[in-house]
């Protein structure tokens, strides 16, 4: 699994095929915290054994792949649509899809 596959879920659910809201740079950030966050509450998720409690190395490319098992998927991209509608918080529904996004992301980690 790479961020461009977490990429494209999430911007199909956003219905945002651009970069004008949410730009890559951002996605990758909030990437990046998902991967950390996920595994802080589930080693398990790390593919590889040879991380070793060693720093999470955070990728730079939305291309390169993730330190994550494939069954992490839906949770990956639940935790990065909770960030873009963290984003928008203070605008319409944006606190509510938030909140939404972060209980799937949390239901996905039990």
């Amino acid at each position: 699994m790479t961020g461009l596959d977490i990429e494209t879920r999430v911007r199909t659910l956003l219905k945002s095929g651009s970069e004008v809201r949410w730009d890559d740079a951002e996605l990758l950030l909030w990437v990046n915290d998902g991967v950390r966050e996920i595994v802080r509450r589930r080693p398990d998720a790390q593919y590889t054994a040879t991380i070793n409690n060693a720093a999470i190395i955070d990728i730079t490319d939305l291309s390169e792949t993730l330190v994550l098992v494939e069954y992490y998927r839906a949770t990956m991209t639940n935790y990065v649509l909770h960030r873009c509608y963290q984003k928008d918080a203070e605008y319409s529904n944006g606190r509510e899809m938030s909140e939404y996004w972060w209980n799937m992301f949390i239901k996905e980690l039990v």
